[in-house]
């Protein structure tokens, strides 16, 4: 029976790898590394309004205003987003390592456990003995 183009059988070349580790993560997790950090949200906020508050003074200090209606809007503009700014600074620093912290919690997971494969000299069987102490998860031929 011909094969028809979708039929056709696809070479795969494999190179071998000389270990592999994996990590277990838990959904939470998986979602807050899924989502993003946040931090990088107020550090965005803090540098637009950090910004626009040197604009504002910049404007305060070099236009001679004729109305002090327009002097204390230009003020208060510049004096909020500096308090804003400087509380996105604050908000990120403290927020900054959660992401970090994520991964660093699940690397060291795959630290506390590792594993010795043994091949036999039966093709099919494979011996895994956990919590094996040894530098590195490795294969080993017996």
């Amino acid at each position: 029976m011909p094969t028809t183009e979708s039929e056709r059988p696809i070479n795969i070349i494999r190179g071998a790898v000389d270990s592999l580790t994996l990590y277990e993560v838990m959904e939470d997790e998986l979602n807050n590394l899924e989502n993003g950090s946040t931090s990088s949200t107020y550090l965005n906020l803090a540098i637009a309004l950090l910004t626009l508050c040197l604009s504002f003074f910049a404007s305060i200090f070099t236009v001679d205003f004729k109305n002090n209606i327009t002097f204390i809007v230009f003020l208060v503009i510049a004096l909020v987003s500096l308090f804003a700014g400087v509380g996105y600074i604050i908000t990120w620093y403290k927020t900054r390592k959660s992401y970090t912290s994520i991964i660093t919690k699940i690397r060291a997971r795959a630290e506390k456990k590792q594993v010795l494969i043994v091949k036999t000299d039966k093709p099919d069987e494979i011996i895994i003995e956990e919590n094996v102490t040894i530098p590195a998860a490795t294969e080993v031929d017996k």
